[in-house]
């Protein structure tokens, strides 16, 4: 008898299926009560102190006042972390020292916490200085200055969102502020992308300005991420202005040219401005702060070899703190109940069930379980292990908490060496923006990445389910839903869908488009082919496809709104035809599901009531000819009955091309069969 999973929250849930019986769904309100042997889970994007302070412990149901650092463990990976426990003005807390490694989200570093062990880790206690004859009153202080504007998948990797082209604008003016500056030499760095590559060398010239003075000249040549310093003249009282300028007058006769970010390094006074201050250590044996607000003053340290050590801090009478350091340490100090607290906290959703038996796993957000309840009862039904998890439940079991991809490849690992895992449903959507996935609201589950001749950077969820040599291991789908309601509609379509032998072959007019057509034709007839005739392709496609549920399989031209340089279909035409219809694109971008700021025609087509059940197609730009071996695989599959999850992964299997092999995708639930079984 095959079974269904659903994996609940704080205190491990587990509900089977027998028969056809649907498991209820977890309630999206429930009343978490804290598992101190799960613990949580913390996250930071940044470096720096970290504050989880008496209202954080009471929020969780505890009171911290009996609690000691002894009762207190912070691991990352197998290292456990040192804390301190420090009493502030409203109770005691946990202060340490968070660190982020920069990945394909932004900075993030992942901590387990947990409670009633001996194993804890105490950091060293800090000491002040009274009045010190000798010590440091300034700091080096760098301001970023960063807009994430526009997305280049083709830029250098981890640059791939930009500030501005001087293609645009050819000068872009910035004001710049620093804090408490001090009359010393102020350092400029700059990252700018040149995308261009003409035979003229140099091709690439940005002058720099500031105020009013130009302090800079510089060239470089080709299609490269050039990063440089330059040496301005002391900083104004108040506002400086810096400019930037593309003259254009290098012998290229194109010149693209790009703003990542420019920082701005000075001498700045140890004085208070709010919040929590950071300062970097010189020779001095102790620095000293002024203008500290009233409240509880702590401090942490950082030394070169990553050693932390912090604590309280005494005021002397002239209101000023001071504190013993080494060179080189980095310090942050403040009032305590002021420090920033840990970017998430939440309760650590462990997987403590055995998954081995998963034929297939759906990782999907609590708030979307009801909705795939009918597909989990129609897919034991077929007699398939189903488990349901939470994204968090698989980056805390498989990973260090942290949202990513790397937690969803090591669980398809796990599951399909040490068990026997055939299919991976992703339901959510995804994005190319990092910053998308820290929102409050996301209902976004990650996908791998991979990088292409052509487009460069580009979403790949074969890059999720790759075994340690390269290949793909399980058939993966996704449902690329924002809303209850996209996926309600996925599912009802879903369950509406019934094989058939109905097929429509289309294609554009080019010879190598005709071509594979012909060579579809010959693996199974098509009842219709459309295409030869451009005139009214798009009204007998129409046609054809509002009569009666089939397969689509197009071969052509595409974009991320169209199929077809005729414009054969749009991403306008969502719900143009009612009859489920299942789409295999061997064409171009068509099935990206990550831009940013721009919906693609597989996400609308499969987020419409009506219309499309399942899209395979690419997020990438590849040629026919490297697509044709992954083509001819998947339809022969696809006619022996498969799966289209299991076609798609015969297509990868037999492909010739990296490329196209990392970037075609199935939107879609993969163990959906398009065509009955001979």
């Amino acid at each position: 008898m095959k079974r269904a999973l659903w994996i609940g929250v704080a205190l491990v849930a587990l509900v089977s299926l027998a028969g056809c019986q649907a498991a209820p769904a977890p309630s999206a309100e429930v009343t978490l009560v804290p598992d101190t042997a799960a613990g949580w889970t913390v996250l930071v994007r940044s470096d720096g102190p970290r504050w989880l302070g008496p209202d954080w412990w009471r929020s969780q149901g505890l009171d911290p006042t009996p609690l000691a650092p002894e009762h207190i463990r912070l691991t990352h990976g197998e290292e456990t972390i040192p804390v301190l426990w420090l009493s502030s003005a409203g109770g005691p807390g946990l202060l340490f020292y968070g660190e982020a490694t920069p990945g394909r989200l932004g900075p993030v570093g992942g901590y387990h916490l947990t409670l009633d062990v001996t194993e804890a880790s105490a950091m060293a206690e800090l000491s002040g200085a009274a009045s010190p004859t000798q010590f440091q009153a300034a700091t080096s202080a760098t301001l970023w200055l960063e807009e994430d504007n526009i997305y280049r998948p083709t830029a250098p990797p981890d640059s791939y969102w930009l500030w501005t082209s001087f293609n645009t604008a050819p000068a872009l003016t910035l004001t710049v502020t620093l804090t408490e500056a001090v009359t010393a030499p102020v350092t400029l760095t700059l990252r700018l992308w040149g995308q261009s590559s003409m035979p003229q060398n140099p091709d690439h010239h940005i002058r720099v300005l500031w105020n009013g003075e130009l302090v800079d000249d510089h060239y470089w040549d080709g299609n490269a991420l050039e990063e440089w310093t330059a040496v301005v003249p002391a900083p104004r009282s108040g506002t400086n202005e810096l400019v930037l300028l593309s003259p254009g007058d290098t012998e290229a006769p194109v010149e693209v040219t790009w703003l990542d970010r420019v920082g701005v390094t000075w001498q700045r006074a140890l004085m208070h401005t709010g919040g929590w201050e950071s300062w970097i250590a010189g020779s001095e044996p102790a620095a000293c702060w002024e203008r500290l607000p009233d409240g509880v003053v702590a401090a942490l340290l950082v030394s070169k070899d990553g050693t932390a050590r912090g604590g309280l801090l005494e005021r002397d009478a002239a209101g000023q703190v001071c504190v013993e350091q080494s060179p080189g340490d980095r310090g942050w100090i403040g009032v305590l109940d002021a420090a920033p607290a840990p970017d998430v906290a939440r309760l650590r959703e462990s997987i403590a069930v055995d998954m081995l038996a998963a034929d297939y796993l759906i990782i999907a957000p609590r708030l979307f379980h009801a909705a795939l309840a009918p597909l989990v009862e129609a897919r034991v039904a077929e007699g398939l292990s189903v488990v349901v998890a939470t994204p968090e439940q698989i980056y805390d079991a498989f990973g260090a908490g942290e949202p990513g991809a790397e937690a969803i490849s090591a669980a398809v690992t796990a599951l399909h060496t040490r068990g026997h895992l055939r299919y991976l449903l992703l339901v959510g959507d995804a994005s190319a923006d990092p910053r998308a996935m820290w929102q409050a609201e996301s209902m976004l589950v990650p996908t791998g990445w991979g990088r292409t001749a052509f487009l460069g950077d580009t979403a790949s969820e074969h890059a999720l389910v790759l075994d340690d040599g390269g290949a793909p291991l399980v058939a993966v789908g996704r449902f690329p839903a924002s809303t209850i309601a996209e996926l309600r509609a996925m599912v009802d379509k879903t369950l509406t869908w019934k094989p058939t032998s109905r097929l429509l072959l289309l294609h554009d007019d080019e010879p190598e488009f005709v071509a594979l057509t012909n060579t579809l034709a010959e693996v199974f007839a098509p009842d219709s082919r459309l295409g030869d005739d451009e005139r009214n392709t798009r009204r007998d496609l129409l046609n054809w496809l509002r009569a009666a549920p089939g397969t689509l399989v197009y071969s052509g031209h595409g974009s991320l709104p169209v199929l077809g340089d005729e414009k054969f279909l749009t991403v306008d035409d969502a719900g143009a035809w009612k009859g489920p219809t299942v789409v295999a694109a061997w064409t171009c971008l068509s099935a990206n599901f990550t831009h940013p700021t721009q919906m693609g025609l597989s996400e609308a087509w499969l987020r419409d009531p009506e219309g499309v059940v399942a899209f395979v197609g690419p997020t990438s730009e590849t040629a026919t000819a490297e697509q044709s071996a992954m083509t001819l695989a998947f339809q022969r599959a696809l006619v022996d009955g498969a799966a289209i999850g299991d076609a798609l992964l015969a297509g990868w299997r037999a492909a010739q091309s990296k490329d196209a092999e990392i970037s075609f995708v199935l939107l879609g639930d993969p163990a959906l069969r398009a065509m009955p079984t001979p």
